[in-house]
């Protein structure tokens, strides 16, 4: 009886070990009210690009094709600035240790048409002891991304700096729509 356990433990195990550190999905779809999205990539290790097909737009939902420094990890819909309309977030992940995460995200502009939202980078100081391991998650008013803080002489498997979380906020900029972290004016 236990030879028969053995390899179905083995299978999960692998399986569970080859999630955490696998290849992203290349297809993800997403859809609420009405509104959806195919998004596609190869999550080639170099020259990655994504391609987003939106349904429920209208006329204006064409098909984008965009380059990305990463995988694909998640896409989600998710309203922002709390408008009624959700917002097109891609969670993308460079390969490696640091797991260094990046967001790209598009407005549905009243879910009639998809325009890309600009991520302000944040301030040198809320970026100190930044060593990757991101997590980015929307609440309330924005887009939360947490990450550790390591501190000088920590291994990159155990940084010791506690976590810093900056709260990105949607404003609409003078020709696009932005993320903006804390301590940053909008342009």
């Amino acid at each position: 009886m236990n030879a028969r356990i053995l390899p179905i433990f083995a299978t999960v195990f692998l399986s569970a070990v080859s999630a955490c550190l696998g290849a992203a999905p290349e297809s993800i779809k997403v859809e609420c009210g009405g509104v959806g999205f195919l998004i596609k990539s190869p999550n080639a290790d170099e020259n990655n690009t994504v391609t987003i097909t939106p349904s429920g737009l209208g006329n204006a939902g064409k098909r984008i094709t965009r380059a990305v420094d990463g995988a694909v990890g998640e896409a989600e819909l998710a309203d922002l600035d709390g408008d009624g309309t959700r917002e097109l977030l891609l969670y993308i992940f460079t390969p490696g240790t640091g797991h260094y995460g990046d967001v790209v995200a598009y407005s549905t502009n009243g879910n009639k048409s998809l325009s890309e939202i600009v991520i302000v980078p944040p301030r040198k100081e809320d970026l100190a002891g930044y060593g990757g391991r991101d997590d980015w998650k929307p609440v309330k008013g924005g887009l939360l991304r947490s990450f550790p803080v390591y501190r000088e002489g920590d291994p990159g498997a155990a940084p010791r700096g506690g976590m810093r979380k900056l709260k990105y906020t949607l404003h609409k900029g003078e020709s696009s729509w932005q993320l903006v972290p804390p301590g940053v004016s909008p342009s």
